[in-house]
């Protein structure tokens, strides 16, 4: 073979492995999908607020004691502020998921800093979920 041929098979070969690695598909997807984690209620002193395929509150509006006071949108996570109102000091919070294998992690506040962080994550999964849960104490001093 000539040398011009030589060079003009490997200048395609180049182009045609530049454009193929250029094509691949990214297999975990740029584009967040919160149902992933499959939330399904966020319980906050017994009481459930439903969560939507996001993990957005759907119900907050039937609880005159809670409100959402805050709220994140970042590409892969989301966070929700959320303000109760409660007449004691043993609050209890807790997050349901229809997935098995979705960690959901409680860090309890302190009578000093009553908030309570709610995490949920996935395994292989990019998306996270956390409820910041802050509890105004209205018992009588």
């Amino acid at each position: 073979m000539s040398k011009i041929r030589i060079k003009t098979l490997l200048t395609l070969l180049i182009t045609l492995v530049v454009t193929a690695s250029g094509c691949k598909k990214d297999s975990t997807g740029s584009s967040p999908d919160f149902a992933n984690l499959g939330l399904e209620q966020l319980i906050i002193n017994n009481r459930a607020l439903i969560l939507d395929a996001t993990g957005h509150p759907t119900n907050i509006k039937d609880f005159e004691e809670m409100c959402i006071t805050g709220y994140t949108n970042a590409t892969f996570l989301r966070e929700y502020e959320i303000s109760t109102l409660s007449r004691n000091n043993s609050n209890k919070v807790h997050a349901t998921s229809r997935f098995d294998d979705v960690t959901i992690e409680i860090e309890t506040g302190s009578s000093s800093s009553p908030t309570h962080a709610i995490t949920a994550t996935r395994p292989d999964y990019k998306e996270k979920v956390i409820y910041r849960v802050s509890f105004i104490n209205t018992s009588a001093q």
